[in-house]
């Protein structure tokens, strides 16, 4: 199954913004009493207003980037168009409130949020601006998935048979992926990443009230493969057989999990849709009032033609027709729906007889969740085997690996504002970051599905390890 029939795609997931932005020291040069981190009462579709807005945010800051200080970001470009797409088919499905497409899109928007995280972090760039786009993106994606909430459906046990089924099929198709007895460091570190994230999509499908929030995680799971595999194809094709060969296996799949979520939303309110609620900031991207108005002024002139923007700086790349001839690739395989298929130990696993009832308004799962923010990986291109001498460091940093370490945006915003003062430009910020190896050595450590697209993560953990 082609990846355009899907829709363009894949934690999504927490990042923690909080009040630490305003030390951020690659900041405007503005005292920071005067950068406006207040609360603010928000509605769902106002959320993704701001989401629109963060794309808007990275397109322009991206654009004022030198060439040179791009990086390897084709798939980068790739994911926010996707993600510009998915965003604008949400709010005309909301807008309709038409329960049926809205649950059909929303987790490709969390695929696309979860792309954008992975392919931000390969990228390589290192501007604290268009990291502040990411994990604005990523943040606000996380606390409009809290207003988004699915129901639990009539049939719930009948679904935690099949999507268990699926998962464990999953399971095992990573399983064989990791048996290649060429698989570099990184990529190991990428499959263990994606195994936690099966994990924890594993153990909320057991939970009627959470088994909605299962599609999300493994829409982040989609959203890091899609971004893994077109990153190798555009930049290491030498290694993109790696992710090739099991490419229309895990999109099928993917799609048999996404075609379902309609048992979830069938009953959603769209008053809950329309409340305010008080948020913890205003996501305004450090600027100050003034700086935001104006801004916002620029958005809405150019809302209507963001989408076609960002596919045209995408088209515009040397990678572009690489990476699309890997979203079409037909391996010809059949990939039958693993849930039609008898599998005692999965079926055991996800039995819901000891179901505990939860609370209907508990959003602690959502609080401590995915990881597509949290799942990070160093630059494939300096890579080895694993079976390689030096392939002991891969093992060391995850078993090191806690799920508590800093967002794909945090690394880049860290190493943009090292040794910078609050009156530094942005050239002086972006000369300041930290080189490669030192971007590599962070992302060893980083979890993808233990901290969570939720913080464990949209992203381990979604809207940007991990």
């Amino acid at each position: 199954m082609k990846r355009s029939n899907k829709g363009a795609a894949i934690s999504a997931a927490l990042i923690s913004l909080g009040l630490a932005f305003a030390g951020i020291t690659a900041a405007p040069a503005h005292a920071a009493s005067e950068i406006e981190f207040q609360a603010k009462k928000l509605n769902a579709d106002q959320l993704l207003k701001k989401q629109q807005q963060a794309i808007s945010f990275i397109l322009k800051n991206y654009k004022a980037l030198p060439k040179d200080k791009r990086g390897k970001s084709a798939p980068f470009l790739k994911a926010l168009s996707a993600t510009a797409k998915n965003i604008k088919a949400v709010t005309a499905a909301a807008q309709a409130k038409d329960n049926k497409k809205f649950a059909a899109i929303l987790p490709e928007l969390a695929a696309s949020v979860a792309q954008v995280n992975a392919t931000f972090k390969l990228s390589g760039i290192k501007d604290h601006k268009v990291a502040l786009g990411v994990k604005t993106l990523d943040k606000v994606w996380s606390e409009y998935l809290k207003r988004v909430k699915g129901g639990k459906a009539a049939n719930s046990q009948e679904i935690a048979t099949k999507n268990g089924r699926r998962i464990n099929d999953m399971k095992r198709r990573l399983d064989t992926m990791a048996a290649n007895k060429a698989i570099t460091k990184n990529q190991k570190r990428e499959l263990d990443q994606l195994r936690r994230q099966l994990d924890k999509a594993s153990d909320a499908n057991k939970r009627g009230n959470q088994q909605w929030y299962a599609v999300m995680l493994l829409a982040d799971f989609d959203g890091y493969y899609a971004g893994y595999y077109y990153w190798y194809s555009a930049y290491d094709q030498n290694d993109s057989a790696f992710y090739r060969d099991s490419w229309e296996y895990f999109s099928t799949t993917s799609s048999y999990f996404y075609s379902e979520t309609s048992s979830y939303y069938e009953s959603y309110s769209w008053e809950s849709y329309e409340l305010s609620v008080e948020t913890s900031e205003s996501y305004d991207f450090e600027y100050t009032s003034e700086e935001y108005q104006s801004f916002e002024s620029e958005y809405e002139s150019t809302e209507e033609t963001l989408e076609t923007s960002v596919e045209e700086e995408y088209s515009a790349t040397e990678e572009d027709q690489s990476i699309e001839q890997a979203e079409d690739y037909d391996s010809n395989e059949t990939v039958d729906d693993a849930a039609d298929n008898p599998d005692p130990e999965a079926d055991a696993a996800s039995d819901m007889q000891d179901e505990q009832a939860d609370a209907a308004d508990d959003n602690s799962y959502l609080d401590d969740s995915t990881d597509a923010q949290d799942m990070t990986t160093d630059d494939p291109s300096d890579d080895q085997s694993a079976d390689s001498p030096d392939a002991s460091d891969d093992a060391s940093a995850t078993a090191d690996d806690d799920g508590q370490n800093d967002s794909v945006a945090d690394d880049a915003s860290d190493d943009a504002s090292m040794d910078n003062d609050s009156s530094a430009d942005e050239s002086s910020a972006d000369d300041s970051a930290s080189d490669d190896s030192s971007a590599d050595d962070s992302a060893a450590d980083d979890s993808a599905a233990d901290d969570s697209a939720a913080d464990d993560s949209a992203a381990d953990d979604s809207s940007g390890d991990e």
